[in-house]
């Protein structure tokens, strides 16, 4: 009480302030409480009620994908369902907290959504929650990275010496693969990189789900030799390098 002790004037009227303070191992319920007041031989009392309600916790799920937190900011969609002592809980995305929990056991579902390949929980699917503190559910998916892959038409052809020959390279993309691909012909007929000879372009910009091409094409003279050519086409893009091969018949 605060103040304990107050002067109380003549008709008047004053407060006092009774702060009742509760701990995670206080018991749950209802109790009556009686306030006394005396001044010498003169006593007053009032009763008021307290209700002690359990004390709570925070649920909270978050996700991983490839190993890193995701999403890298705002949320990202998924589905689930917690099932707890106060009912169901149904979440629609992450990362996600609930406070005012009661404590008990919370059993998670995983219904559908995420960035890819949902591969489990981290931790086990039903946590215990105790008062006052809080437990996680980290979702872990798995996609793959983006990728492409490069085809030649045709792929085999053959020319006489001092002729051109063309090949149309398409480029896929795999994954959700964007970026742009530098392409480099190597072992071109000994090794002649006459003028005319390359690609256009040579470095092109691959839609994510979608495909590009460009043209390359061999330039020969009458100092190339008569024989069989098998040329590599490699595309480049940042660390990621791949390679096909096509056949080149000079007579």
């Amino acid at each position: 009480m605060s103040p304990s002790s107050v002067w109380l004037s003549s008709n008047g009227s004053t407060t006092a302030t009774l702060t009742v303070k509760t701990s995670i191992g206080t018991q749950v319920g209802t109790f009556s409480t009686t306030i006394k007041a005396s001044s010498g031989s003169l006593q007053q009392s009032t009763n008021i009620v307290i209700s002690v309600s359990p004390a709570t916790g925070t649920v909270r799920v978050n996700a991983m994908l490839n190993g890193q937190s995701w999403p890298a900011s705002g949320s990202g969609a998924v589905s689930f369902s917690i099932v707890g002592p106060q009912g169901t809980i149904i979440g629609t995305g992450v990362p996600s907290s609930t406070s005012g929990a009661m404590a008990g056991q919370y059993r998670f579902i995983y219904n559908s959504g995420g960035p890819g390949q949902f591969l489990g929980i981290s931790q086990p699917t039903t946590q215990t929650l105790t008062p006052g503190g809080s437990i996680t559910f980290t979702l872990n998916f798995n996609r793959p990275t983006g990728d492409f892959t490069i085809t030649v038409l045709p792929t085999s052809q053959t020319i006489s010496r001092g002729s051109t020959a063309a090949y149309t390279i398409r480029l896929q993309s795999n994954n959700g693969f964007s970026s742009s691909v530098s392409l480099y012909a190597i072992n071109l007929p000994a090794n002649q990189v006459l003028p005319g000879t390359g690609f256009s372009p040579q470095t092109v910009s691959v839609p994510a789900g979608g495909s590009t091409t460009t043209t390359l094409k061999i330039v020969t003279n009458s100092a190339t030799p008569r024989a069989s050519f098998n040329v590599t086409v490699r595309g480049v893009s940042g660390g990621l390098t791949r390679e096909t091969n096509l056949i080149l018949g000079v007579r």
